[in-house]
């Protein structure tokens, strides 16, 4: 085989490549409660639900609304950092709309065909830690969403009023340190004449600037593109100066940092608009390593093991 050759092959196989990111975020279980005609929501344990459905036929934890049914396909008790948890997986069982099928080089094409009791099944991952009654779930757009969970759970136990709220990352003075290392921001203004922008800001005169094109909306990132070196970082200080400055402003429309606690960690996005606690992380796939859910799960488990410790500081048991 000739130089030419091995070259050709190379590039086929790396154009089989390919990679994904997988969004993780981060909810508390609630239920709904009423004292003094008032609405509250408590702290509410799934532990119960998720024993009762593993003793079941897989079948028989299908629920169907919305006009389309789901279903608890995995359901497995787990002990991770010996805390109780469970592995689960919730499928997403599409009939109608579109279909996906099977090409090849040939040029031929064809639908996959479905008998009468079959579906397509979109899948989604998460973790359950039973003390927290915090769920970390997978985000896949063709799946369950959280609110789709959340009506899951209210089909299988009706009575509970179960809500799933957004777990809230620490307070900003807690989180964004001097020392950090700064890979990049972007902030977006829904309204730059009505911005509170301090003078000894750095964005002070930057923002200043945008006014004099007379638009009223502006985004704005700084990074270090695809040229980050390991200790590379954004200006400390004058970070944390920029996030107090506008964390909270009500004309901020969206305001992301990308930062990591020291050299050696692992870059972390947050988001200072929605302050909900999530993760990208990146799965490497090809035909050999399809992304499945054992793979996905193994994410969702180191990454609740990385943030376990902001858990156990920011949210409220039982």
């Amino acid at each position: 085989m000739g130089v030419v050759e091995v070259i050709k092959e190379d590039k086929q196989e790396i154009s089989k490549k390919g990679s994904k990111k997988v969004r993780i975020d981060y909810f508390q279980v609630h239920c709904t409660k009423v004292k003094d005609n008032k609405p509250y929501y408590p702290v509410f344990d799934i532990k119960s639900i998720l024993d009762t459905a593993k003793d079941y036929d897989i079948a028989d934890r299908t629920y169907e609304f919305r006009g389309e049914k789901s279903r608890l396909q995995t359901v497995i008790k787990r002990e991770i950092d010996k805390r109780d948890c469970w592995e689960l997986q919730f499928l997403r069982l599409r009939e109608f709309g579109s279909r996906p099928g099977i090409a090849n080089e040939e040029g031929e094409f064809h639908l996959i065909e479905l008998e009468d009791d079959e579906y397509i099944g979109e899948e989604m991952a998460a973790l359950y830690d039973d003390n927290l009654c915090v769920i970390a779930m997978q985000r896949n757009r063709n799946s369950l969403s959280p609110s789709g969970v959340e009506a899951y759970l209210n089909e299988i136990y009706p009575d509970a009023g179960i809500k799933l709220e957004p777990v809230l990352n620490l307070d900003n003075k807690t989180i964004f340190n001097k020392t950090d290392f700064y890979r990049s921001f972007t902030i977006s203004f829904a309204d730059v004449k009505k911005t509170n922008v301090d003078e000894k800001s750095s964005l002070y005169n930057l923002v200043r600037e945008v006014e004099n094109y007379e638009g009223v909306t502006a985004s704005i990132t700084i990074s270090f593109g695809n040229k980050a070196k390991k200790g590379d970082s954004l200006n400390g200080p004058e970070m944390v100066k920029t996030i107090n400055n506008f964390a909270g402003d009500k004309n901020i429309s969206k305001f992301t940092v990308s930062k990591k606690d020291s050299e050696d960690a692992r870059v972390e996005l947050y988001d200072l608009v929605e302050n909900t606690m999530f993760e990208f992380r990146s799965l490497a796939y090809n035909r050999s390593n399809p992304i499945t859910h054992t793979r996905v799960f193994a994410e969702i488990e180191s990454s609740y093991k990385t943030k376990l410790p902001f858990l156990l500081k920011s949210i409220r048991t039982r």
